[in-house]
């Protein structure tokens, strides 16, 4: 019973995500694909403007992702094939999605703190008059 619930279909979720997202990966055109990286990136930078926005970014993603792990104990009980999973998939590549941003987000945040730093250092100031 743990072998059929935990090892055998498990293997069989994981390798059904992984291939509806490949698939979908390779038959989507360079257009697709630039969207896909600039609405990351455009969703990160947003977030980074102001610390409120990347915790409320945070918020999101965490509820999405745990939506998503609860989402799969459907196919955990049931018979896995990717039609009965499509909207697990839906979940699991939006949650990477706002997870993408997130770490997009605290990489822009990163960037621009330590550019900041480093150029205030080297800010030649004006003596009191």
């Amino acid at each position: 019973m743990f072998e059929t619930f935990v090892i055998v279909k498990g293997k069989l979720i994981w390798n059904t995500i992984v291939d509806a997202t490949v698939t979908e990966w390779n038959r989507a055109g360079w257009k697709a694909r630039l969207w896909f990286f600039l609405i990351i990136a455009l969703i990160g930078g947003m977030a980074a403007q102001r610390l409120v926005e990347l915790q409320r970014l945070s918020r999101v993603a965490t509820v999405a992702t745990i939506g998503t792990v609860s989402s799969l104990s459907i196919p955990s009980l049931t018979l896995i094939t990717p039609q009965t999973m499509t909207e697990e998939i839906m979940a699991i590549q939006m949650a990477a999605m706002l997870l993408l941003s997130l770490a997009a987000a605290h990489l822009i945040r990163a960037t621009v703190r330590y550019r900041f730093v480093n150029s205030e250092s080297a800010m030649v100031t004006r003596p009191a008059e």
